[in-house]
């Protein structure tokens, strides 16, 4: 993940928000430049990259549309997919790269990720990328010559529209969906959640509505600092949900995105992904090596005010629960009654440290299927 200090952040300029808001870490890289080229004067080269990290990202969405599409949509992906497999020597033609980029555009409208109005703020950073990148075209009048206004509302609008958004046919559905589960009044009960979904916002969603709200979801629970206390639990609730509602999608989405998600949590919050963990049993296996590792080191370091949160998560996933253990051996006695008080350990009648993990997994699994992923993979193999 690009950090804001590595993109030469000035925080007064209000443009760090843009690169936080920019889902794909790959396109975050084109988007850094962007305003690294704004921030330094080179307005015209703002212009161009802004553009390239339009394209690129709308290339990747539709990559990651095709892995959760149903078979009409892969179909009509087919062609476009075809002529990104070229001739990795042939020497770039300006002429047909500008055709297929609007063929992009043509196609994302044409699947609804864009609306008509976007397609028409996109249409024009374009041709401002386009004069920018051949400003002669304008030498009767001393070239084309952007100012800071325009090339800043080309990002903001680049990161609105395309940036930040999940690859989803139709975004309204999907808004309308969280904000059902953004109501103080969705349950936090998995069950009743999916009753709450099922019958009403994502009575017969499409695999890309599935889709996005798993990473809309994931990413809410792993990396929003406001998403706390009641709103957690009912995220957790709607994630389950989701999974239970389509578990082949859920599993796709999992096998080819779940790490990357896991991979942008700061080291300041990665109790929230033992907390992840913990709440959605199974998840652990889609996490590389390297993150497995730092998790465990991170258990078992643990310091500060959210040491009896993590470990309370950590002795609910069996790849954990040493770690847990080694933390707890070493915790200081106010942190230790932390944990009596939560139930986590106990004293028996010798004075003997009782730890009590995989607790979670005595609940009814037909109210909180913690194994999701288990069913969805046995499933995607019928």
């Amino acid at each position: 993940m690009t950090s804001v200090e590595e993109s030469g952040a000035d925080a007064g300029d209000g443009l760090d928000g843009l690169i936080e808001r920019c889902r794909n870490p790959r396109s975050r890289v084109f988007l850094v430049e962007a305003i690294a080229c704004l921030r330094a004067g080179a307005l015209r080269s703002c212009l161009v990259m802004t553009w390239s990290s339009v394209v690129f990202d709308l290339i990747s969405k539709l990559h990651e549309l095709h892995v959760v599409a149903d078979e009409g949509t892969k179909k009509r992906l087919a062609p476009l997919r075809a002529s990104l497999v070229g001739d990795p020597t042939a020497l770039p033609d300006a002429a047909s790269n500008r055709a297929f980029e609007r063929e992009v555009l043509g196609f994302v409208e044409q699947l609804e990720l864009i609306t008509r109005a976007e397609r028409i703020d996109l249409d024009r950073l374009e041709r401002d990328a386009a004069l920018a990148s051949h400003p002669a075209f304008y030498l009767e009048e001393g070239g084309f010559t952007p100012d800071d206004d325009l090339a800043r509302a080309h990002l903001e609008s680049a990161v609105a529209i395309v940036l930040a958004r999940e690859p989803i046919q139709g975004h309204a559905r999907l808004d309308s969906v969280w904000e059902v589960i953004a109501s103080p009044y969705f349950p936090v009960h998995p069950v009743a959640a999916r009753e709450c979904l099922a019958e009403g916002p994502l009575a017969g969603m499409s695999h890309s509505l599935a889709y996005a709200l798993f990473c809309r979801l994931v990413e809410s629970l792993l990396l929003d600092e406001r998403v706390v206390d009641l709103a957690r639990r009912q995220r957790f609730a709607a994630l389950i949900a989701t999974v239970s509602l389509s578990k082949r999608v859920a599993l796709r989405t999992a096998e080819s995105y779940l790490n990357r998600a896991m991979t942008m949590v700061p080291r300041a919050r990665l109790w929230a992904l033992v907390e992840f963990f913990a709440q959605i049993q199974g998840s652990w296996r889609f996490a590389e090596s390297a993150l497995k590792r730092d998790v465990r080191a991170y258990v078992r370091g643990s310091t500060g005010e959210q040491v009896p949160r993590t470990i309370h998560y950590a002795l609910q996933v069996e790849a954990l629960v040493r770690d847990a253990e080694a933390r707890i051996a070493a915790l200081a006695p106010e942190q230790l009654e932390i944990l009596v008080a939560s139930g986590d350990v106990e004293y028996d009648r010798g004075g003997e440290l009782v730890i009590h993990s995989l607790r979670i997994r005595a609940e009814d699994v037909e109210e909180q299927p913690f194994l999701a992923f288990d069913d969805a993979r046995e499933e995607a193999s019928v």
